[in-house]
Formats: structure tokens, sequence, C-alpha cells
């Protein structure tokens, strides 16, 4: 493999493991204010939170724009991830067409996957260790529960909050940021699902 194919692969996967490290972030915040927003347990109109208490009627107001902010950055990063995920492995399928195994047994390809953090959802590990998780069917099976999963809890928290959002004329204009991170999670979703068919392995 020459210094250029080198140099390339590692620039791409560089770039992979930042994004992908990104939408991780983004991700474990936005799921931890949907773990808050379920579990709270208001009494007597105030919810306690590690040791503070907050009234109800700023709580799930706060939960709601909260992670409305942190899913739409999810939604970004995550998309951002996936452009950058295509570039790499249309990179490495174009490598690897032409090539000899790398090092034993591995391929060219194999040995580039490794070159990067990968995104919480990933499965190509498992399928690559595992042969008969290789087959279409079983990929699909394990892989698209796992994703849409990954893809409602950032957005579940601030959706959830709603529902608890107090009777007041100021509560509507929390709606706005959160149908607009709905809408994000959807055109996500929607990319997430059409790399699942393409890289169904991946």
């Amino acid at each position: 493999m020459s210094n250029k194919i080198t140099d390339d692969a590692s620039k791409l996967a560089d770039a992979l493991t930042l994004h992908n490290q990104a939408l991780g972030k983004y991700w474990g915040l936005a799921a931890t204010v949907t773990f808050i927003a379920f579990t709270a347990a208001p009494a007597d109109g105030v919810v306690e939170l590690l040791g503070f208490k907050l009234k109800e009627a700023d709580f799930y107001p706060t939960c709601a724009v909260l992670g409305a902010i942190l899913n739409f950055a999810y939604c970004i990063s995550h998309m951002q991830a996936h452009q950058t995920a295509e570039i790499f492995k249309s990179y490495a399928e174009s490598i690897s067409a032409n090539q000899a195994n790398f090092v034993g047994d591995f391929t060219i390809k194999d040995t580039i996957h490794t070159l990067y953090v990968s995104a919480i959802n990933r499965v190509y590990p498992i399928t690559h260790s595992a042969p008969i998780l290789s087959q279409n069917r079983y990929v699909r099976i394990l892989k698209i529960p796992v994703d849409l999963f990954v893809y409602i809890v950032p957005i579940f928290g601030s959706v959830y909050a709603v529902w608890h959002l107090p009777q007041t004329w100021w509560a509507y204009f929390v709606l706005a940021p959160v149908a607009v991170s709905v809408l994000m999670s959807f055109l996500m979703v929607t990319t997430g699902l059409r790399w699942t068919l393409k890289w169904i392995r991946e």
C-alpha cells in the first residue's frame, strides 16, 4: 500500500473520528436530558434534582428547550458524520477492489476500518467477527432496531417534556425549538436508514 493511500486513509479516518466523537458527545448529553426528564418525580409542583429543588413549571420547559438544542446539534453532527463516512467507505471500496490482502487474511479494507473511532451504533466489528451475522437479513435484524433506538432517545426527552408543560401562554414558545428539533430528527432518521440499506454491513 503506497504512502499516498496511507496518508489519504489516515486523513479521512481522522475526520470521521472527529465527527463520530462529536455526535457521541451530543448524543450522550441529549440522552441525559431525556433520562432526567423521564425519571423526574414532581411532588407538590417541585422536582428534586441532585439535591436542588426546581419548580415543575420551570423544570419541564428547560428540559424541552435544552433537549431540543442538544438533539439539533446531534442531528447535524450525525449527518455530517454520515457524509464523511460515505466518502471514507467509498474510498475504502475503491482501493480494495484492485489490491491483494494487506497482511495475512486481512484486506486493505479491513485494515483501514481500524483507523477511526466508531460511532455508537456501528455493527461492522460484530458482523466481521461473527460470519453468520454478515448476511444481510441478520444485519438488518440487528442494526435497524439499534439505529432507531439511538435516533429516538435524544429527542424523546423534549417531546416527553412538552406533554408536561404548564398551561400558560408562554409555554407555546417552547414548542418552536422542539418542533424544529423533531424535524431534524426525521431528516436524520431518513438519512440513517438510507445509510443502513446502502452500507448494510458497515
